[in-house]
C-alpha cells in the first residue's frame, strides 16, 4: 500500500484509495483553515497525491484516468466499484488474483479460475478442476471456491476438505447465494475477505481449532451473527467488514466472557459478545 503514491502508473485497491481520500480530505480542512488563501498552496501537494491516486483506482475498473474529472465518478464511483479480476492494460490486479480459463472434462464449457497469488502455496491439485474447489498442493488450503452459485457447502462430508486447515484469502469471494457452510474441525486460519460478497450468507460458527480471523472477512457488509467454539480468543486481525452495523451478536463457548471482552482485538465488539446458551 502507498508504494508510489505521485505515480499516475498502475493499479491500486478501494480501500487505499479510501485512506487517500481522507488523508486529503483532512489536509484540505486543516490547512485552509490555518493560513487562509495561502494555505492552497500548501494543498497542491495533496491535490497532485489524490488525483494520482484516483487514477490508479480508476485503472483498477479498466478505465482511463481521465474519468477521475468526472464529478460523482470521482469519488463515490471509484469508491465503492469493484476492480477488474486479474491483469488488466494499466497492471497487476492489487488484489493479487490471477485469472485463468479451462475447461470442464465434462461438458467442455469455460470456467474462469480466480486464484490469489500471496498463497504460500499456490499449487493447484488438478483432480480438483471437476469439482468445485482448488486446493494447494498438499491439500491444507481451500484457495478458491469455484461454484459461485452454491447455496450450502458441508466440508466434513467431503474427504479431501476434511483436511483443510486454511481457508485462503478471497476463497469465497462472490459466492452471493451461499447461506450456509459447515467448516471442517481442522481449521485453523481463515484469511482475509474469505467471505467478501457473500450476501445470503447471515451466520457463521468458527470450529474450536480457529486461532486466526484476517480483516474485513465478510467485505462491505457484515454478517448477523457469529459462534465461536474456542475457549481461548483467536487473533482477530482487524474488523469483521468495512461496515459492521449488520452484526447483532458474537456467541462465544467459554467459562470466562471477560477474556474476549477484554482481549485488545476484540474489545471493539464487547458490546456484542455473549456466552453460547447450550
Amino acid at each position: 500500500m502507498f508504494k508510489k503514491p505521485f505515480s499516475f502508473d498502475g493499479r491500486i485497491r478501494r480501500t487505499e484509495f479510501g485512506i487517500s481520500f481522507i488523508i486529503c480530505y483532512i489536509a484540505h480542512i486543516c490547512l485552509v483553515g490555518l493560513m487562509d488563501l495561502n494555505g492552497y498552496i500548501f494543498c497542491i501537494p495533496f491535490f497532485f497525491f489524490f488525483f494520482a491516486q484516483a487514477a490508479k483506482r480508476s485503472h483498477d475498473m479498466d478505465k482511463s484516468g481521465w474519468f477521475t474529472l468526472i464529478p460523482l465518478y470521482n469519488p463515490f464511483f471509484l469508491l465503492f466499484r469493484e476492480g477488474t479480476i486479474g491483469t488488466n492494460k494499466y497492471g497487476k490486479d492489487p488484489k493479487y488474483r490471477i485469472t485463468d480459463i479451462l475447461f470442464r472434462n465434462s461438458s467442455d464449457l469455460l470456467t474462469t479460475i480466480t486464484v490469489s497469488l500471496k498463497q504460500k502455496n499456490p499449487i493447484i491439485r488438478t483432480e480438483n478442476i471437476d469439482k468445485k474447489y482448488l486446493l494447494s498442493e498438499d491439500g491444507k488450503i481451500l484457495l478458491k471456491w469455484l461454484d459461485t452459485q452454491v447455496t450450502a457447502i458441508d466440508m466434513q462430508a467431503d474427504p479431501d476438505l476434511r483436511n483443510v486447515t486454511t481457508i485462503g484469502r478471497d476463497a469465497f469471494y462472490n459466492c452471493n447465494k451461499l447461506s450456509n457452510i459447515i467448516f471442517t474441525g481442522q481449521l485453523t486460519t481463515i484469511q482475509k475477505a474469505a467471505f467478501e460478497d457473500c450476501e445470503k450468507l447471515q451466520h457463521l460458527s468458527f470450529p474450536s481449532q480457529v486461532n486466526f480471523i484476517g480483516e474485513f472477512l465478510f467485505g462491505r457488509n457484515c454478517i448477523e451473527t457469529i459462534n465461536i467454539e474456542s475457549e481461548i480468543p483467536p487473533r482477530l486481525e482487524g474488523n469483521f467488514s468495512y461496515n459492521d452495523e449488520k452484526l447483532q451478536a458474537i456467541y462465544v463457548t467459554t467459562s470466562d466472557i471477560s477474556l474476549y471482552r477484554n482481549n485488545e482485538s476484540w474489545k471493539k465488539y464487547a458490546h456484542l459478545i455473549r456466552i453460547k446458551k447450550h
